[in-house]
């Protein structure tokens, strides 16, 4: 579905198109005279209509909780933010806030944000802006207002908070870093030095300028066990500008661990594995947290460049996983076969670090038909591949 005009936001929410999505629903893929039916009576362009939205509304499940009654379109769905990435970005400003949400696209974080704030909805896009309101009305955000213009056009003055959500794709290519943004950044590094008080949402992988990073705390967020968004919070938003975060949240908001810290802090190497090896939690490695994490916890390196640290204990954290070492050899495809066949192994998960080897590939050539299971990490070293062969271990439990 590209850019909805009136008339299909008009049909996509009345009676008919429900009906004929609950139709569809109850049973998938449609069959062909379903599908025919379909198009008989209602013609074929509804009926496009139809079928695309009740796709991304099942795919949008895992998204919002309330996918069912929601609008979307293909490139508004991706690149929306998670309901429970929202509602946590809303536990951390509080309310009674004017806010606006540029470039809202379907309202993503504008759902949320929204919730006890005063709140406006700004994307250039009118027909996106149509889907805005409507989802924002379905989580029952009835006085939220939308702005179809172009964001700079947007007087800041009036409104204690921006966010903002910058077009990562513009030339129709995703890009993760922000100079290929729309608006550009010369405008966002604008409202930086005006000192406004900006939530920034950025890609994982994107880089700030060294100023613009100084001055802000940034977070990477991890959602339904991926790091998801890097979110930049500028001038009053935060009490620690220049200190990185990394935080997994549940899909209600509620932060499930976090840690914060000085990125790229030294890690001292123990120069081969020790008892259990670590493995950070993603968002923790994309905040160049796994120094911090390593003091904060009494780890050590295992090597410069592979990122998984290693210790006598297990981590004592949510923000990395343990793995108990039941061996590690120089990786040789025959070698490990008889150490996997003599302890009756036919499960092996394959992780690699530094390798230039294909999990897959070497999964499907060490599986045999034993009943246990066991874990391979391949990690790379000077032109050396070592296998690490461990068990996984619970998690540890810890408060937030």
């Amino acid at each position: 579905m590209t850019s909805p005009t009136a008339n299909d936001l008009a049909w996509l929410t009345g009676s008919q198109a429900a009906s004929w999505m609950n139709r569809l629903g109850e049973k998938q893929p449609p069959t062909r005279r379903t599908l025919q039916t379909l198009r008989d009576e209602i013609g074929t362009a509804r009926a496009a209509l139809t079928t695309s939205q009740l796709e991304l509304r099942q795919k949008a499940h895992d998204k919002f909780r309330r996918a069912d009654q929601m609008l979307f379109t293909r490139r508004g769905l991706e690149q929306s933010t998670d309901e429970g990435i929202a509602l946590f970005k809303r536990s951390l400003i509080g309310e009674g806030h004017a806010i606006a949400d540029l470039c809202c696209g379907i309202g993503g974080d504008l759902l949320a944000l929204g919730q006890g704030n005063r709140i406006v909805g700004v994307d250039q896009d009118e027909g996106i802006g149509h889907l805005a309101h409507h989802n924002a009305q379905v989580y029952g955000q009835k006085e939220v207002s939308i702005r179809c213009d172009d964001v700079r056009r947007l007087d800041p003055e009036p409104y204690d908070i921006l966010h903002l959500d910058p077009d990562r794709r513009p030339n129709e290519k995703r890009h993760s870093q922000n100079w290929n943004t729309e608006p550009p950044w010369s405008w966002i590094e604008g409202l930086i030095k005006d000192e406004t008080a900006l939530i920034l949402k950025l890609a994982p992988a994107a880089t700030l300028p060294a100023q613009a990073s100084s001055r802000s705390l940034r977070q990477w967020i991890e959602s339904r066990g991926e790091c998801r968004q890097q979110i930049a919070w500028f001038d009053s938003l935060t009490d620690r500008p220049g200190a990185h975060e990394a935080v997994a949240v549940s899909p209600e908001g509620t932060p499930l661990w976090s840690l914060r810290g000085t990125p790229e802090m030294a890690v001292e190497y123990a120069g081969s594995p020790l008892r259990y090896l670590i493995e950070p939690a993603r968002p923790v490695l994309a905040a160049h947290l796994s120094g911090a994490l390593a003091q904060a916890h009494d780890l050590q390196g295992l090597w410069p460049s592979i990122g998984y640290l290693t210790a006598d204990h297990p981590a004592s954290t949510l923000a990395a996983t343990s793995f108990e070492i039941e061996a590690f050899l120089p990786y040789d495809r025959k070698r490990l076969r008889s150490w996997l066949r003599q302890r009756k192994i036919g499960r092996v998960e394959v992780k690699k670090r530094g390798a230039q080897l294909d999990p897959g590939q070497v999964r499907k050539e060490l599986s045999g038909a034993g009943e246990n299971a066991i874990t391979l990490v391949l990690a790379g070293r000077e032109k050396k591949v070592t296998a690490i062969l461990c068990h996984r271990i619970p998690r540890h439990q810890e408060p937030t």
